[in-house]
């Protein structure tokens, strides 16, 4: 008996397209795979080998690196909602619960944004409460949650690398 596959086969050109642009293009195609090579290969009908090529190609480095960093966009934007909604509680606990070991979290986060996730936290609050949005008032209903256009724009826009 066959089963169905979990979804269409991607063309290595759909996903050269994908990988043309930067993030969160693509998001969709590491989160289907499970940000995993052998599952994203498999779904491109290619090997990894071809895989790591075409990504060495168009993005001069490799499919794990991709997968990795997508995978980190979206746990930031996780983030970001579980601290708008006072859902957050302890962060250390709540990335146990995303996957990660402790400091992997951290290593990872700082890399790419220059600082830890306490301090960026701390900085996007700040950021949001400088044009009028207060959490706390957003939590308590006496403020509607903010709509922030566009995955992951605020991550380049209000935040930065200036401290």
């Amino acid at each position: 008996m066959q089963t169905e596959p979990e979804s269409d086969p991607l063309p290595l050109a759909q996903l050269r397209e994908e990988l043309g642009h930067d993030p969160p293009h693509g998001a969709d195609i590491a989160k289907a795979c499970g940000y995993n090579l052998e599952k994203l290969a498999e779904r491109c009908g290619c090997t990894e080998r071809r895989l790591e090529q075409v990504f060495q190609e168009v993005r001069h480095h490799s499919p794990t690196h991709w997968l990795r960093e997508l995978k980190l966009l979206q746990d930031v934007e996780r983030l970001h909602w579980l601290d708008a909604t006072g859902k957050l509680g302890s962060l250390k606990e709540t990335l146990t619960d995303m996957g990660y070991r402790p400091g992997n979290f951290d290593r990872l986060f700082r890399s790419k944004f220059g600082m830890t996730p306490t301090a960026y936290l701390a900085k996007r609050r700040a950021a949001l409460k400088a044009v009028g949005i207060d959490l706390t008032k957003c939590r308590s209903g006496e403020q509607p949650y903010p709509v922030i256009e566009g995955r992951f724009r605020f991550l380049r826009t209000q935040v930065g690398s200036d401290g």
